[in-house]
């Protein structure tokens, strides 16, 4: 479902770009379009590097806060049928574990990523800086009709009723 949200998006976009650009109907352009354009299928072996950042997360910011309300539980200063203590996480504590996330997630994209033989549609830089540099432009511009009807798609994932 993934690749295939992917490739919908992804094609939706390269048909605006190819009308914008006065495409004859009869132009090779059109056939060219593959789900290996905008999607890469792997065995896990091939996402060493987001498996190792995951790790890196993990450890620096999620783990250590597991740990402590774990600590919280088995000490009994934390029971979660209790609506008073869940009520104080979703308060006190969601927003200071997200603060170090959006920290640990800023830190990360201010590195730069270098440039990937063989990824034709790759985009070196800084993430941050490629985000918010107003005058690059770094691949399709957004199709909001298409990105809402796989949002409606998706939506019922997680809920009871599913």
């Amino acid at each position: 479902m993934l690749a295939d949200a992917h490739f919908s998006l992804y094609s939706e976009a390269y048909w605006r770009e190819g009308q914008r650009l006065g495409w004859p109907e009869d132009s090779p352009l059109w056939t060219t379009l593959r789900i290996q354009d905008c999607y890469i299928y792997g065995p896990s072996t091939r996402n060493i590097r987001i498996e190792g950042l995951w790790n890196q997360q993990g450890f620096t910011q999620t783990k250590p806060w597991i740990k402590y309300f774990k600590l919280l539980a088995l000490t009994g200063w934390y029971d979660q049928n209790l609506v008073a203590d869940r009520v104080v996480l979703l308060f006190i504590f969601m927003p200071i574990i997200r603060a170090e996330l959006h920290a640990f997630v800023d830190t990360h994209n201010a590195h730069p990523i270098r440039k990937q033989r063989n990824r034709d549609h790759h985009v070196a830089g800084a993430p941050n800086e490629l985000y918010r540099d107003p005058t690059r432009q770094c691949g399709f511009a957004l199709d909001y009709d298409t990105l809402n009807e796989w949002e409606s798609r998706v939506n019922p994932y997680g809920t009871s009723s599913y």
